[in-house]
C-alpha cells in the first residue's frame, strides 16, 4: 500500500503533495514502483495534529480523487470523516481506512450501502484519532485484541460481512515504543484468521530504537519490520514502495529456493 498525503504537515515530507497534478505524478510513480493499491489522505494524524474541518478535508481530497479516477489501481481513503467519505464514494474507492476504528454509525451505513467497499478498523485509543482512552490497566496486546473483537462483533451484528474487514493495530497511535514492539512481536495473536494491515513506515519508534531522527532515513528499519511480520500480515503500508517490493521479492525467492520468484 503506497502512501499519498494531500497535506502540508505529514511527518514524512516525501509523501506530501499539494495539488492534484502532484498527486497524479506521485500515484504514477508509486504504481511504477509496484504498489498494489494507494492510500490517500488529506488530514495528517501525526502526534499533536490539528483536526481538519469537513470543508477543508473536502477541498483537499475531492479534486485529487477526480484527477486519479482514471487510474486502474484500487484506492484506499484515509479519513475519519464519514461526510467526506460519502462524497468520495462518487470515485468508487475500494477501502475506508479510518484511524478512528469505524466507530461512527455513518461508516457502518456506508459499508452496508456499498457491498464492494472494505473497511479498516484501526486501534487508536489514547490518541487524538479516537474518543476512547487507553486502558492503562491492561497489557497492550490483549487491549488491542479485545478492541478488534468488540468492533468485529459490532460491525457484523449491524450487517457488515466479516470478510470485508481488515484490522490495523495502530502502531504509534497512543502507544510508546515498548507497546509498538510488543504488538509487532505478537501481531499473529491479535485476531487470528482475519487480514491485518500494518503501518510502521518511517514512524518515530523506529528512530527511537535506532537513533535515526530523520523519517526519510528510516526505510531500513521499516523493512526490518516487514521481514519480521512477512507471513503474518496482508497489507504493508509504506512510503518507499520500490524498496519494499524489492525486499518482498527477495524474501519470496529465499523462501521458495528460486531466483525467479518475482517473475
Amino acid at each position: 500500500m503506497g502512501v499519498i498525503n494531500v497535506t502540508p504537515d505529514s511527518f514524512s515530507v516525501s509523501s506530501r503533495v499539494s495539488t492534484p497534478r502532484e498527486a497524479l505524478d506521485k500515484a504514477r510513480f508509486l504504481i511504477d514502483s509496484g504498489a498494489d493499491l494507494l492510500d490517500i489522505g488529506a488530514e495528517s494524524t501525526r502526534p499533536g495534529f490539528t483536526p481538519l474541518t469537513t470543508e477543508e478535508e473536502r477541498h483537499r481530497l475531492l479534486p485529487v480523487l477526480d484527477t486519479l479516477s482514471g487510474l486502474s489501481i484500487p484506492l484506499s481513503l484515509d479519513t475519519r470523516n464519514p461526510v467526506v467519505m460519502r462524497e468520495a464514494m462518487a470515485y468508487a474507492p475500494s477501502i475506508i481506512n479510518d484511524t478512528g476504528g469505524l466507530e461512527s454509525p455513518s461508516f457502518t451505513d456506508l459499508l452496508i450501502e456499498h457491498p464492494n467497499l472494505w473497511g479498516v478498523v484501526m486501534h487508536g485509543a489514547g490518541s487524538g484519532v479516537s474518543s476512547h482512552p487507553q486502558n492503562l490497566s491492561s497489557a497492550i496486546v490483549p487491549a488491542v485484541s479485545d478492541f478488534f473483537r468488540d468492533r468485529l462483533s459490532g460491525l457484523t451484528t449491524a450487517g457488515v460481512a466479516p470478510d470485508r474487514l481488515l484490522f490495523d493495530p495502530g502502531i504509534g497511535f497512543g502507544k510508546n515504543t515498548r507497546d509498538n514492539l510488543e504488538l509487532i512481536r505478537n501481531i499473529h495473536t491479535l485476531l487470528p484468521g482475519f487480514p491485518l494491515l500494518l503501518g510502521v513506515s518511517r514512524k518515530r519508534f523506529l528512530g527511537e530504537v535506532t537513533g535515526e531522527e530523520v523519517p526519510e532515513h528510516r526505510d531500513p528499519q521499516t523493512l526490518a519490520v516487514l521481514a519480521a511480520t512477512f507471513n503474518r500480515i496482508s497489507l504493508f503500508r509504506v512510503h518507499d514502495v520500490k524498496g519494499a517490493v524489492a525486499f518482498r521479492t527477495m524474501l519470496v525467492a529465499l523462501g521458495e529456493g528460486t531466483s525467479d520468484a518475482g517473475a
